[in-house]
């Protein structure tokens, strides 16, 4: 399971994510432009850092602020 829970203040808004995947489910991001969803990717990769919150993968913790 992939436990996702960051925020991250950009320069138009405050990006807040919560996700939840099973393993073996697949998640797919859909939103307008400049909502946010290259953002959310590249915080899950760890290309840009959280302001705040974690990403756990089958219990072991990839980030924790």
């Amino acid at each position: 399971m992939l436990e996702i829970e960051l925020s991250k203040r950009l320069r138009d808004f405050c990006l807040d994510v919560k996700l939840d995947v099973a393993d073996g489910e697949i998640l797919m991001l859909v939103g307008d432009n400049g909502c946010g969803k290259t953002t959310v990717l590249n915080l899950i990769a760890g290309l840009v850092r959280p302001d705040a919150g974690r990403v756990v993968q089958s219990g072991k913790a990839l980030f924790d602020s």
